[in-house]
């Protein structure tokens, strides 16, 4: 007679001993968690608690003919429902942010500060070393801000999401997507510091 056994497959004929990580018992539950952050999420629970269990529970059907992974994926429905609404929410303020400064950086960019020669039609300041510093910055401000408008753009426009996508696809796509937003801002301001210097940068009195 082995108690332990005994209580064991108690459990297992209860249904809980293979689906008990998977439930919404209450609100202390870390599976309870919202998706406010979208790196803290139900999923990356789940991976690390199949590292603990017996590899067949992940497979085997309860009295429901489910697995433990169907489970997880039901009862974490309306939790996905809201971390998707939360994510477009989110990816659709952030839009704004990057179109604005394509727009300025594109303007920037064919409309050369001093203007151009009017024999030859390169910019008057092409020599000047602030000048290449302008036109690397304002380059490189149009190409992260475009890749963060199409990242946003990206997760606006995504029909359906997987519960897997709440784990990698979409944390990275809003990572990638606010990392180039801030370098875009920065080379931004960097450009236009440029340009000030370049046509003021005789006027030692306006810039003191």
């Amino acid at each position: 007679m082995d108690p332990a056994g005994d209580v064991l497959a108690t459990v297992m004929g209860m249904n809980t001993a293979r689906d008990v990580w998977t439930m919404l018992e209450n609100s202390f539950n870390i599976n309870h968690r919202k998706t406010f952050d979208p790196l803290m999420n139900p999923q990356g629970s789940q991976k690390e608690v199949e590292k603990l269990v017996n590899p067949s529970y992940k497979v085997e059907l309860n009295c429901s003919r489910e697995t433990p992974s169907m489970v997880f994926i039901k009862e974490h429905r309306e939790l996905m429902i809201e971390g998707e609404k939360w994510m477009k929410d989110a990816a659709n303020s952030c839009t704004i942010a990057p179109a604005l400064v394509t727009t300025v950086v594109f303007a920037a960019a064919i409309t050369v500060p001093g203007g151009n020669h009017g024999n030859t039609g390169l910019p008057i300041f092409s020599k000047e070393a602030g000048f290449i510093i302008f036109a690397i910055s304002n380059g490189i401000s149009l190409f992260t801000s475009t890749t963060s408008l199409l990242m946003f753009l990206s997760i606006l426009t995504s029909a359906l999401y997987t519960e897997h996508d709440f784990l990698f696809l979409l944390p990275e796509k809003l990572i990638i997507g606010l990392v180039n937003l801030f370098l875009s801002i920065i080379f931004m301001m960097v450009a236009f510091s440029m340009i000030i210097y370049l046509v003021l940068g005789q006027r030692q009195w306006i810039l003191a």
